[in-house]
């Protein structure tokens, strides 16, 4: 991870908590599917698609209806139900740079630096 002037920084706040700066992996599948690994017992799933106009990364977070941050998430409107009758929370990513083999994403003002493996 970067600051916004380039520089590596190792932790950050996201105003809840610090963050180390190390990960998160993020899995795309040719199959429109994602996974964001934090931890090996937290990671993201979802749907992801490109905006290669505006140079997004749009993903549909899976969300858990069950689980009160889920529920939370429902209440708020912040997860909306599809038709497949699961919820989903509308996440992207703005690029600011792609080659190949790295991506960097605005992550807050830091950048995030993604390499190809």
């Amino acid at each position: 991870m970067r600051d916004d002037k380039g520089k590596k920084i190792k932790s950050y706040s996201n105003g809840y908590m610090m963050v180390n700066a190390g990960g998160p992996t993020i899995i795309f599948n040719s199959d429109g599917t994602y996974k964001k690994i934090f931890t090996p017992q937290n990671a993201d799933t979802g749907f992801w698609r490109f905006d290669s106009l505006k140079m997004y990364i749009h993903y549909d977070l899976y969300i858990d209806s069950t689980d009160w941050v889920g529920k939370d998430l429902i209440k708020t409107g912040e997860a909306v139900k599809y038709p497949n009758g699961n919820y989903y929370e509308k996440i992207q990513d703005k690029i600011l740079r792609y080659d190949d083999p790295e991506l960097i994403l605005d992550e807050r003002g830091s950048q995030m630096v993604f390499k190809k493996q």
